[in-house]
């Protein structure tokens, strides 16, 4: 009994300590500040006329 109740502690710690982050691994990001890479999107009438275009594909079996 008394190695059961060892084991059972010791697996606790091992299980505890494998969740353990380095704080200096953590990335912080400032509010309203995108620092990706600029989407390639067409202007807006553009997009609105090809989702239409799309959208009649798929709904002309319909």
């Amino acid at each position: 009994m008394r190695y059961l109740s060892f084991f059972s502690v010791l697996v606790c710690l091992l299980t505890l300590t494998a969740c353990y982050e380095d704080p200096k691994d953590v990335t912080l990001h400032h509010q309203g500040q995108y620092k990706g890479q600029a989407d390639n999107l067409p202007p807006a009438e553009q997009r609105t006329a090809q989702l239409a275009a799309r959208f009649k594909m798929v709904q002309a079996d319909r």
